[in-house]
């Protein structure tokens, strides 16, 4: 709730914190146990993760790019959406997997606020 502004009506000031407790965002690994829930998605994530495929772009130079990406921007628009980016002749989608996308991402340099967020090239 630290992103939220919040306002608690209560009957007396000592019962605002009994109040928030179930909202805890757990920073400080003192949240209750009675609010706290396991859920068990691992498999679920791993199957995804092994399995499940992602659209890219593949350059006419047989480098990945982002469907996002600003060499892809249509001149003049800004934003996300159907109309902001094209496909180039000698561009075309391409189906990746998920697991090698990540591997792609771990291996990308760590960039600070600001920088853009690209994929290191890499041939397929």
């Amino acid at each position: 709730m630290s992103h939220f502004k919040v306002a608690v009506i209560s009957k007396s000031p000592d019962q605002v914190k009994t109040l928030l407790a179930p909202y805890q965002e757990n920073n400080g690994e003192d949240c209750p146990r009675e609010f706290l829930e396991f859920f068990e998605v691992e498999g679920e994530y791993l199957e995804k993760y092994q399995n499940e495929t992602a659209t890219m772009v593949k350059t006419p130079d047989g480098h990945l790019i982002s469907p996002r990406d600003e060499e892809l921007r249509v001149p003049g628009t800004f934003g996300y959406g159907k109309d902001t980016h094209m496909l180039p002749d000698g561009y075309e989608n391409v189906e990746v997997k998920l697991s090698h996308l990540y591997q792609m991402r771990r291996k990308a340099p760590p960039f600070r606020a600001g920088d853009i967020r690209r994929l290191p090239r890499k041939e397929v």
